[in-house]
């Protein structure tokens, strides 16, 4: 009955990481639709710390129709997406507009309209971004 157990979970665990989506993933997108899709299921994904932790420091780019995005944005958008309300009142610089690389948006399954906004923030909240990520990897939190 253990080893049916172990089999079980072993499954389980193979499954479970086929959905976590990662960098190859994002390379894969081609379309705006896509892309507000792919960040969606990141954002809402439990787990994958360490694969966002990767985005942010990433140096690449990927190109959807005619834009060239960086990766570090579209991570960026992610962690803040996923984490809006925990970064505290220092993250955004109060009266300061941000720019938004490009915006994205699908309709999902229940006909709610997601959008996205590619922003593009400063190196200083990148690397908090980065540290907030680490800190919860470091001290066993959940990635929600």
């Amino acid at each position: 009955m253990s080893n049916q157990i172990a089999a079980l979970l072993i499954s389980f665990l193979l499954v479970g990481s086929a959905n976590v989506a990662s960098l190859s993933d994002l390379k894969q997108v081609q379309s705006s639709e896509q892309l507000a899709k792919f960040i969606y299921r990141v954002a809402t994904q439990a787990g994958g710390l360490r694969d966002l932790v990767q985005g942010v420091r990433s140096t690449e780019h990927i190109d959807i129709l005619s834009n060239r995005i960086p990766v570090k944005e579209i991570y960026g958008t992610i962690i803040c997406e996923r984490f809006k309300g925990d970064f505290g009142k220092g993250f955004y610089e109060l009266g300061k507009k941000y720019d938004a690389h490009v915006s994205c948006t699908f309709r999902d399954s229940q006909d709610v309209v997601r959008h996205f906004h590619i922003t593009v923030f400063e190196q200083k909240q990148y690397e908090f971004m980065e540290q907030f990520l680490l800190d919860r990897i470091a001290n066993n939190v959940p990635g929600r």
